[in-house]
């Protein structure tokens, strides 16, 4: 709500509520700055007058870098490109707010990068099993230097395509020789479903889903295009 009422032009979000538990700010951070593909601090509750802070940046924006520039107006903080954690006092939010907008408009006089999806291999949907399930699995953990690989399926069409609440939405895939569909599910793109049988190009990731004690094979696509 603050973002889309108080800042949806900035090129960077610095988000605060005395209220909020410092526990999560991290996750809300990751999930705004993915959803409006913009840098993101998330401040919540510390002490009577301070607040403690995550960020989550974007690709081709260094947080550390940004933050350099306003390091005078923090009480601490550290972290790496992507991920940052920090104190401030909090009468000094909204200067704070002055400077990582300044910041950003010195880094990135142009704009933000572009967002873009490094995709790591084109597959063919019969060759998405359980052995290749195994094979991501000997890749584990992911995380930051180590991402989850993403692929490209072309020309494939999703059946069974229906909303999973109002921003999300879940679909299939029918897999050559198999005589069960794939199921997959797109996070925050409800507003962007396509016509169920229409040939597209999608990028996902594949992946167990667990749920009630079983686990199947899941597409949890990120991206799509005719």
């Amino acid at each position: 709500a603050q973002v889309e009422s108080l800042y949806i032009g900035d090129m960077g979000f610095i988000l605060h509520d005395p209220e909020w538990h410092a526990g999560v700010v991290g996750i809300v951070a990751s999930r705004i700055a993915r959803k409006f593909h913009r840098p993101t601090l998330v401040l919540g509750a510390d002490s009577d007058d301070q607040l403690k802070g995550s960020g989550r940046s974007i690709e081709g924006v260094d947080l550390v870098e940004v933050l350099k520039r306003c390091s005078d107006q923090i009480v601490q903080w550290g972290g790496h490109p992507m991920a940052v954690g920090l104190t401030i006092e909090e009468s000094m939010v909204e200067s704070l707010r002055d400077s990582f907008k300044e910041s950003l408009n010195q880094l990135f006089p142009t704009g933000l990068p572009e967002q873009s999806i490094k995709i790591d291999a084109e597959i063919d949907i019969g060759d998405m099993n359980e052995k290749l399930l195994g094979d991501l699995e000997c890749l584990e953990p992911y995380g930051q230097g180590n991402p989850e690989p993403l692929f490209s399926l072309k020309n494939v069409s999703l059946q069974n395509v229906n909303p999973l609440g109002k921003e999300h939405f879940k679909f299939q895939l029918i897999r050559p020789g198999c005589a069960y569909p794939l199921d997959g599910v797109a996070w925050g793109m409800g507003s962007q479903m396509p016509e169920a049988g229409a040939r597209i190009d999608v990028v996902v990731r594949y992946h167990w889903h667990s749920w009630r004690g079983r686990r199947s094979p899941r597409l949890t696509m990120l991206d799509w295009r005719t």
